[in-house]
């Protein structure tokens, strides 16, 4: 707690916390949500996301209040595939703790940039509600979104 309080930045304070509060106290409120504070201030930093993975991919709130956040870090690093990766299995795991047109619809309410960067993403949930949707994509488009939709179940 004292780290977070000498620099409220640094994420990887906040996962620790997420750890420790689950491992030593069973207080998974709690640890769900530094987990969350931790990956949203520090996502490239694999630690906080293994915490939030670990707490959170389970979890349609945590999932909820991150995933706008992170989105657009995604578009500010777009160098950073790994954080991209992870935040796309985010986005398949909130599908699948709340259903595809929730998740779209947090998508869909995010700014044209975060949009944009996850249109497979978009076109994937699309798809699961309206298979003939996949059809009307071109068909080098196609292909990725057919693995995000094996990945939805």
């Amino acid at each position: 707690r004292k780290c977070i309080e000498l620099d409220p930045t640094y994420g990887r304070a906040n996962s620790c916390l997420a750890m420790m509060s689950v491992r030593l106290r069973g207080k998974m409120v709690e640890a769900k949500s530094e987990a969350a504070k931790g990956f949203q201030k520090s996502p490239n930093q694999v630690f906080c996301r293994q915490w939030f993975h670990i707490l959170c991919f389970t979890h349609p709130e945590s999932l909820r209040s991150t995933l706008p956040k992170v989105s657009h870090w995604c578009i500010l690093h777009p160098d950073d595939q790994s954080v991209l990766s992870f935040v796309i299995d985010a986005w398949v795991a909130y599908a699948k703790v709340t259903t595809a047109s929730e998740a779209r619809e947090l998508l869909d309410a995010q700014p044209e940039e975060v949009k944009l960067a996850f249109d497979t993403v978009r076109d994937a949930f699309l798809a699961q509600a309206d298979k003939d949707h996949l059809h009307r994509l071109a068909p080098e488009r196609r292909a990725p979104v057919l693995k995000l939709l094996e990945r939805l179940g």
